[in-house]
């Protein structure tokens, strides 16, 4: 029996600029990479749903790891410039860390973070890693979590 380590959740948005008969065939280009790539990477359970100015895509891996999916990210990013963008969240499906990448103008970023381990109750101090990086692979940079406004859980 197959086993799936990772599941990928994938978000392209077209522009509004974009004619109807650019949109349609540049979705048809995006499309066609992405799921070249993700085949190509051993995606299993490829799915796509067109919906508006949007494309999602979601399939699985039975691997994967942060050079898995910049690899990924290196493929796609060339298609995504001059009116779509994208989103690649990659979910670990033991929920120990997620891999968001945004893709826009042939460039990428990605965002890390660990997830807590079972009975962690303070989410609001997970720390977050971004990473900006882009084809040519330059250095990491960490920034450190934004807090969201309000009181801290359990507190009154």
């Amino acid at each position: 029996m197959a086993t799936y380590k990772t599941e990928l959740f994938g978000h392209l948005v077209y522009s509004p600029e974009l004619s109807y008969e650019d949109l349609l065939a540049r979705e048809e280009e995006a499309k066609l990479l992405l799921q070249n790539v993700l085949m190509e990477h051993g995606a299993e359970f490829l799915n796509f749903e067109a919906l508006g100015d949007t494309l999602r895509a979601q399939c699985v891996f039975s691997g994967g790891d942060e050079a898995f999916y910049q690899d990924i990210c290196n493929a796609m990013s060339p298609v995504l410039r001059d009116g779509i963008t994208g989103r690649l969240l990659f979910v670990d499906k033991d929920l120990e860390i997620l891999h968001l990448y945004a893709l826009a103008d042939g460039k990428w970023q990605e965002a890390v973070m660990q997830l807590p381990q079972p009975g962690f109750l303070d989410l609001a101090a997970l720390p977050v890693k971004v990473l900006d990086v882009a084809p040519s692979r330059a250095k990491a940079a960490q920034k450190p979590a934004q807090k969201p406004a309000g009181k801290p859980a359990g507190k009154k």
